[in-house]
């Protein structure tokens, strides 16, 4: 299953994972005219597509000033990035970062067992620091029957240097 950010988040607010206070999903001009009024910046703009590198192709914009939102959401609709189309752009709360890290849940394609990894190497071009330093990669298999375990998830908050926050 792959997953838009919008979509994932949602989900992550199901299980009260923090998430940015407000998000809004904007298809078309008209869309964003509705929403425009309980947007507050700086807010973020980022193109829905299931492709990497949005950031490097222009589908991740920050609005300083709310005049600025329609022009940037004009601009991200109508980009290709990875030859995908983006019909939809998130509009949210920007949150100035101190650190990212990258994890997933994934079919492990060699094994066929579901993994959970993690890495300390976050960020814009994640796909690239992962090729380049493989050993930054932290993987734990998942029993399909139970699901990822407490102790799993703090093993692999230990290993990327989250342990004791």
């Amino acid at each position: 299953m792959k997953l838009l950010e919008f979509q994932a988040k949602n989900i992550f607010k199901r299980y009260n994972i923090p998430v940015p206070s407000f998000g809004y999903i904007v298809k078309s001009q008209e869309e964003l005219s509705n929403v425009l009024r309980n947007v507050k910046t700086p807010c973020v703009l980022k193109a829905q597509v299931l492709a990497g590198r949005r950031g490097k192709a222009g589908g991740v914009r920050v609005a300083q000033t709310i005049t600025e939102v329609p022009k940037l959401v004009n601009e991200i609709l109508n980009l290709k990035i990875n030859n995908e189309k983006v019909h939809a752009v998130l509009i949210e709360e920007f949150i100035d970062v101190a650190k990212e890290f990258y994890t997933s849940i994934a079919i492990d394609t060699t094994t066929n067992n579901i993994i959970a990894m993690a890495s300390p190497l976050g960020g814009i071009d994640v796909e690239e620091l992962l090729q380049k330093y493989p050993e930054k990669i932290y993987k734990v298999n998942i029993d399909p029957f139970i699901g990822l375990r407490p102790y799993e998830g703090r093993l692999l908050a230990k290993k990327i240097g989250l342990s004791g926050k």
